[in-house]
């Protein structure tokens, strides 16, 4: 019978490397656009283009057709947390009295109707992320909204720290 000899460690561990920065090589590979491999995406009808959302489309007009879409409907997130800071993302404008606002957030076929209560210290931050104000802000804009919780509970309603066009 012929002895077997079982090889060191190290020949294990510089065996896992060698395996762990190929697999890495080929994932960053998969993950370069056509045009680092000398490709051009202008040659393919199929080219992939990513949104920010990490969505996938196989074509351009795919792509333009989504952001189309998603400027039509706003990203909405509705956040109460259990100490009572509120977050809306997303909420349009529906009404404007004095310094409150009335805003809208759709999720399904329900709307959810908020009262925002601005009040002498109130931030309010415009699109560009420069300082806003309460006359910058028209029925029909989307904002958003962080404050506490407001109210006895039988409507929704937030006192507003930030307002964001």
């Amino acid at each position: 019978m012929i002895p077997l000899q079982i090889p060191s460690p190290k020949v294990f561990i510089i065996a896992g490397l060698a395996v762990a920065v190929v697999s890495v090589g080929f994932l960053f590979s998969a993950s370069l656009p056509a045009q680092a491999f000398g490709g051009s995406a202008a040659s393919h009808s199929t080219a992939v283009t990513q949104s920010v959302s990490g969505t996938v489309y196989l074509s351009p007009s795919d792509s333009a057709a989504a952001a189309s879409a998603a400027k039509q409907q706003p990203l909405s997130e509705m956040n109460v947390a259990n100490n009572g800071l509120v977050l809306l993302r997303g909420a349009r404008v529906t009404g404007i009295s004095g310094p409150t606002l009335t805003v809208t957030m759709a999720w399904g076929g329900t709307d959810f109707i908020w009262t925002v209560h601005t009040l002498y210290n109130t931030k309010y931050f415009a699109p560009n992320g420069e300082k806003g104000s309460l006359a910058g802000i028209a029925v029909g804009d989307v904002i958003t909204v962080s404050g506490g919780l407001s109210g006895n509970g039988a409507q929704l309603a937030v006192e507003a720290v930030f307002v964001r066009e």
